[in-house]
Protein backbone atom coordinates (compact mmCIF):
# COMPACT_ATOMS: atom_id res chain seq x y z
CA UNK A 1 0.00 0.00 0.00
CA UNK A 2 2.40 2.19 0.88
CA UNK A 3 4.38 1.77 -2.50
CA UNK A 4 1.48 2.57 -4.18
CA UNK A 5 1.01 5.76 -2.68
CA UNK A 6 5.31 6.80 -3.07
CA UNK A 7 4.41 5.84 -6.47
CA UNK A 8 1.28 8.34 -7.35
CA UNK A 9 2.65 10.93 -5.19
CA UNK A 10 5.75 10.45 -8.02
CA UNK A 11 3.37 10.18 -10.39
CA UNK A 12 1.09 13.80 -9.38
CA UNK A 13 3.76 16.04 -10.82
CA UNK A 14 4.01 14.54 -14.15
CA UNK A 15 0.26 14.35 -14.56
CA UNK A 16 0.33 17.79 -13.33
CA UNK A 17 2.66 18.63 -16.23
CA UNK A 18 0.75 16.51 -19.14
CA UNK A 19 -3.01 17.82 -17.93
CA UNK A 20 -1.14 21.72 -18.62
CA UNK A 21 -0.03 21.13 -21.23
CA UNK A 22 -2.92 19.33 -22.68
CA UNK A 23 -4.66 22.11 -21.90
CA UNK A 24 -2.56 24.85 -22.98
CA UNK A 25 -2.72 22.89 -26.31
CA UNK A 26 -6.02 23.34 -26.66
CA UNK A 27 -6.17 26.93 -25.91
CA UNK A 28 -3.88 27.88 -28.11
CA UNK A 29 -5.73 27.53 -31.47
CA UNK A 30 -8.36 29.74 -29.96
CA UNK A 31 -6.33 32.48 -28.15
CA UNK A 32 -4.50 32.79 -32.14
CA UNK A 33 -7.80 33.27 -33.58
CA UNK A 34 -8.77 36.04 -31.27
CA UNK A 35 -5.57 37.66 -31.46
CA UNK A 36 -5.84 41.03 -33.27
CA UNK A 37 -2.93 39.47 -35.92
CA UNK A 38 -0.54 42.13 -35.51
CA UNK A 39 1.89 39.02 -35.64
CA UNK A 40 0.76 36.86 -38.53
CA UNK A 41 3.39 36.19 -40.89
CA UNK A 42 5.91 37.43 -38.91
CA UNK A 43 9.25 34.96 -38.62
CA UNK A 44 9.76 34.04 -35.26
CA UNK A 45 13.84 33.24 -33.99
CA UNK A 46 14.97 29.96 -33.80
CA UNK A 47 13.21 27.67 -31.57
CA UNK A 48 13.92 23.87 -30.32
CA UNK A 49 12.32 21.08 -32.30
CA UNK A 50 9.70 19.73 -29.97
CA UNK A 51 6.30 17.28 -30.52
CA UNK A 52 3.17 18.87 -29.46
CA UNK A 53 2.48 17.43 -26.15
CA UNK A 54 4.81 14.83 -25.51
CA UNK A 55 8.01 16.98 -26.46
CA UNK A 56 7.42 19.70 -23.61
CA UNK A 57 6.42 17.52 -21.29
CA UNK A 58 9.71 15.67 -21.92
CA UNK A 59 11.60 18.50 -21.55
CA UNK A 60 9.90 19.90 -18.72
CA UNK A 61 10.56 15.89 -16.26
CA UNK A 62 14.22 16.57 -17.64
CA UNK A 63 14.27 20.11 -16.39
CA UNK A 64 12.07 20.38 -13.62
CA UNK A 65 13.21 23.19 -11.13
CA UNK A 66 16.10 23.72 -13.10
CA UNK A 67 14.62 26.14 -15.80
CA UNK A 68 17.43 28.70 -16.09
CA UNK A 69 20.29 26.22 -16.91
CA UNK A 70 18.24 24.26 -19.44
CA UNK A 71 17.73 27.86 -21.41
CA UNK A 72 21.39 28.48 -21.48
CA UNK A 73 21.83 25.52 -22.90
CA UNK A 74 19.38 26.27 -25.76
CA UNK A 75 20.92 29.58 -26.03
CA UNK A 76 24.32 27.79 -27.02
CA UNK A 77 22.63 25.66 -29.38
CA UNK A 78 20.30 27.77 -30.99
CA UNK A 79 21.73 31.47 -30.19
CA UNK A 80 21.33 34.55 -28.02
CA UNK A 81 17.41 35.18 -29.20
CA UNK A 82 15.20 31.69 -28.83
CA UNK A 83 11.44 31.36 -29.12
CA UNK A 84 9.69 28.92 -27.01
CA UNK A 85 6.55 27.95 -27.79
CA UNK A 86 5.21 25.12 -25.12
CA UNK A 87 5.43 27.51 -21.72
CA UNK A 88 2.25 29.30 -22.63
CA UNK A 89 -0.13 30.00 -25.07
CA UNK A 90 1.76 32.01 -27.23
CA UNK A 91 5.24 31.56 -27.98
CA UNK A 92 8.01 32.95 -25.59
CA UNK A 93 11.23 34.80 -26.65
CA UNK A 94 14.37 34.82 -24.56
CA UNK A 95 17.11 37.14 -25.02
CA UNK A 96 20.89 36.70 -23.45
CA UNK A 97 23.78 38.30 -23.99
CA UNK A 98 24.96 41.83 -23.18
CA UNK A 99 24.50 43.54 -26.56
CA UNK A 100 21.11 41.93 -27.60
CA UNK A 101 19.59 42.49 -24.52
CA UNK A 102 20.98 46.23 -24.64
CA UNK A 103 19.19 46.34 -28.24
CA UNK A 104 15.88 45.07 -26.89
CA UNK A 105 15.24 46.15 -23.23
CA UNK A 106 16.88 50.20 -23.92
CA UNK A 107 17.63 50.83 -27.79
CA UNK A 108 14.03 49.60 -28.36
CA UNK A 109 12.38 49.73 -25.03
CA UNK A 110 9.09 51.08 -26.49
CA UNK A 111 8.52 48.73 -29.22
CA UNK A 112 9.22 45.80 -26.50
CA UNK A 113 7.36 47.72 -23.87
CA UNK A 114 3.67 46.51 -23.73
CA UNK A 115 1.99 43.21 -23.61
CA UNK A 116 -0.23 41.22 -25.60
CA UNK A 117 -4.08 40.11 -24.73
CA UNK A 118 -4.38 37.64 -22.12
CA UNK A 119 -6.67 35.22 -22.34
CA UNK A 120 -9.73 35.15 -20.16
CA UNK A 121 -9.01 33.65 -16.94
CA UNK A 122 -5.80 36.21 -16.82
CA UNK A 123 -8.08 39.27 -17.67
CA UNK A 124 -9.62 38.23 -14.40
CA UNK A 125 -6.48 37.73 -12.21
CA UNK A 126 -5.17 40.60 -13.58
CA UNK A 127 -8.60 42.89 -13.14
CA UNK A 128 -8.43 43.23 -17.13
CA UNK A 129 -5.00 43.71 -17.41
CA UNK A 130 -4.90 47.05 -15.36
CA UNK A 131 -1.84 46.30 -12.79
CA UNK A 132 1.73 47.30 -13.71
CA UNK A 133 2.56 43.69 -14.24
CA UNK A 134 0.30 43.03 -16.96
CA UNK A 135 -1.29 46.32 -18.11
CA UNK A 136 0.01 47.34 -22.33
CA UNK A 137 2.15 49.92 -22.88
CA UNK A 138 0.07 53.20 -22.49
CA UNK A 139 -0.68 56.25 -20.33
CA UNK A 140 -2.51 53.99 -17.89
CA UNK A 141 0.90 51.97 -17.19
CA UNK A 142 3.42 55.15 -16.98
CA UNK A 143 0.90 56.70 -14.54
CA UNK A 144 1.06 52.99 -12.65
CA UNK A 145 5.17 52.80 -12.88
CA UNK A 146 5.26 56.73 -11.60
CA UNK A 147 3.28 55.92 -8.84
CA UNK A 148 5.75 53.40 -7.95
CA UNK A 149 8.99 54.89 -9.04
CA UNK A 150 7.89 58.07 -5.92
CA UNK A 151 8.44 56.14 -3.06
CA UNK A 152 11.79 54.34 -4.31
CA UNK A 153 13.88 57.60 -2.50
CA UNK A 154 12.10 57.31 0.89
CA UNK A 155 13.22 53.64 0.83
CA UNK A 156 17.01 54.18 -0.08
CA UNK A 157 17.96 53.41 3.86
CA UNK A 158 16.37 50.23 3.49
CA UNK A 159 17.54 49.50 -0.11
CA UNK A 160 21.36 49.67 1.60
CA UNK A 161 20.45 47.48 4.51
CA UNK A 162 19.16 44.95 2.46
CA UNK A 163 22.71 45.11 -0.16
CA UNK A 164 24.74 44.93 3.59
CA UNK A 165 22.90 41.85 4.32
CA UNK A 166 23.73 40.66 0.99
CA UNK A 167 27.20 41.51 1.17
CA UNK A 168 27.19 39.75 4.54
CA UNK A 169 25.33 36.32 3.32
CA UNK A 170 28.30 36.43 0.61
CA UNK A 171 30.92 36.57 2.76
CA UNK A 172 29.74 34.16 5.59
CA UNK A 173 29.24 31.56 2.86
CA UNK A 174 32.31 32.20 1.48
CA UNK A 175 34.44 30.83 4.34
CA UNK A 176 32.40 28.20 4.54
CA UNK A 177 35.32 25.47 3.49
CA UNK A 178 35.82 26.95 -0.36
CA UNK A 179 32.31 25.39 -1.27
CA UNK A 180 30.42 27.14 -4.30
CA UNK A 181 28.13 29.53 -3.34
CA UNK A 182 25.06 30.47 -5.04
CA UNK A 183 24.43 33.73 -5.21
CA UNK A 184 21.15 33.79 -6.25
CA UNK A 185 20.09 32.37 -2.87
CA UNK A 186 22.00 35.60 -1.44
CA UNK A 187 19.86 38.17 -3.82
CA UNK A 188 16.34 36.74 -3.25
CA UNK A 189 16.64 36.61 0.72
CA UNK A 190 17.89 40.45 0.19
CA UNK A 191 15.01 41.51 -1.74
CA UNK A 192 12.90 39.62 0.35
CA UNK A 193 14.00 41.38 3.53
CA UNK A 194 13.59 44.65 1.81
CA UNK A 195 9.97 43.45 0.59
CA UNK A 196 9.11 43.01 4.26
CA UNK A 197 10.74 45.72 5.57
CA UNK A 198 8.65 47.91 3.44
CA UNK A 199 5.33 45.91 4.30
CA UNK A 200 5.91 46.06 8.06
CA UNK A 201 7.71 49.45 8.64
CA UNK A 202 10.34 47.99 10.23
CA UNK A 203 13.96 45.70 9.78
CA UNK A 204 13.18 42.21 10.66
CA UNK A 205 16.04 39.78 12.08
CA UNK A 206 17.54 37.54 9.46
CA UNK A 207 16.12 34.79 11.26
CA UNK A 208 12.58 36.54 11.14
CA UNK A 209 12.82 37.12 7.53
CA UNK A 210 13.97 33.46 6.35
CA UNK A 211 10.99 32.24 8.66
CA UNK A 212 8.16 34.39 6.68
CA UNK A 213 9.96 33.35 3.34
CA UNK A 214 9.15 29.88 4.41
CA UNK A 215 5.64 30.26 4.98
Amino acid sequence: MEAVVACSLLLLPLLTSAAILLVLSIVKPYVDKSGDGAGAGLLLPPAPPAVPVVGPLLWLTRTRSRLEPAIRELHRRHGPVLTLGFLSPRPAIFVSGRAVTHRVLVQRGTAFASRPPAIAPFRMLTTGQRTVSSGPYGPLWRSLRRNITSGVPFFAPARRWALALMASDLASRGKCGGAAVTVVECLQFAMFALLTCMCFGQRLPGHRVREIEAV
